[in-house]
């Protein structure tokens, strides 16, 4: 067995989840309608926040045409944080990815940028 220390500036997606680094963000009226805007920057791999609400089952689950595993899912409608207004775009303009992760014993979601981004709000003058 082979054990290696990781730095602790290195990028490992569940601790950013478990430590809460989460960048900041705002709820802006876009183009099509509220969404979700980084107010910082972003690299690649960087947890931008995890995505939070009501943990529902089947049959629930189909009933709300939500599916995030075969039986269960988070719909952030009725509970939920801004992660709720994120749009999705289409594949060639997409920014960020949903991925589940274990955080002590426990699944949860983290939204994960895949592209290096700017804050979308303009710079004071």
């Amino acid at each position: 067995m082979t054990f290696m220390e990781v730095d602790k500036d290195d990028i490992c997606w569940n601790s950013q989840i478990q430590r809460g680094k989460e960048k900041e963000t705002a709820v802006l009226k876009g183009e099509h309608g509220l969404g979700l805007f980084i107010t910082e920057k972003v690299c690649d791999g960087d947890l931008i926040a995890e995505y939070i609400g009501e943990m529902i089952f089947e049959p629930t689950v189909t009933c709300r045409k939500y599916v995030l595993c075969h039986d269960s899912t988070i719909d952030a409608s009725p509970i939920g944080n801004v992660t709720r207004f994120i749009n999705h775009a289409k594949r060639k303009k997409t920014n960020c990815e949903a991925l589940c992760r274990l955080v002590n014993g426990e699944q949860r979601i983290g939204i994960f940028a895949i592209i290096r981004m700017h804050s979308f709000l303009k710079p004071k003058t």
